[in-house]
């Protein structure tokens, strides 16, 4: 694993804030540096963002996707559905590692259909915002009474 120092040098695709980084490796893996979060996953790295209220009238909205990199469902539910503050703490009754598989059951074709119909990131944002709202979570936890 490359130190942070290593991995800046001439890669970075976004860099204007300490908080959030975007680096090309040279073997074509982008790591989306958001905070104290690191990943690969770009869907994973917009749900993480949409949370951040210093990227509320960000620019980094306006990068333009790419389609062909892989991005995980789970992941992004994850952090939609409330994501680390959320999961880890008592607000529900359950884990997410006993529940996601019904997560991603019930909103895989939300989120591949709006991947499909986004350019950017910002695009992808206002349709999780329209979609798939923390609300829609909380609703569907209460419903399924993952909520105490």
């Amino acid at each position: 694993m490359l130190r942070k120092r290593e991995l800046y040098e001439d890669k970075n695709l976004y860099k204007k804030h300490s908080y959030i980084n975007i680096i090309d490796e040279s073997n074509g893996v982008v790591i989306y540096e958001i905070g104290n979060e690191i990943t690969t996953d770009f869907v994973e790295a917009i749900s993480i963002m949409m949370y951040d209220d210093r990227l509320v009238n960000n620019d980094i909205w306006n990068v333009i996707i790419n389609k062909y990199d892989d991005y995980d469902v789970e992941k992004c539910l994850f952090w939609l559905s409330g994501g680390v503050k959320t999961w880890g703490s008592k607000f529900y009754s359950v884990r997410w590692s006993d529940v996601y598989q019904l997560y991603v059951d019930n909103y895989l074709n939300i989120v591949f259909d709006i991947i499909d119909s986004s350019k950017t990131f910002g695009d992808i944002r206002d349709r999780f915002v329209k979609d798939l709202s923390y609300l829609e979570f909380i609703n569907f936890g209460i419903k399924n009474k993952y909520i105490q």
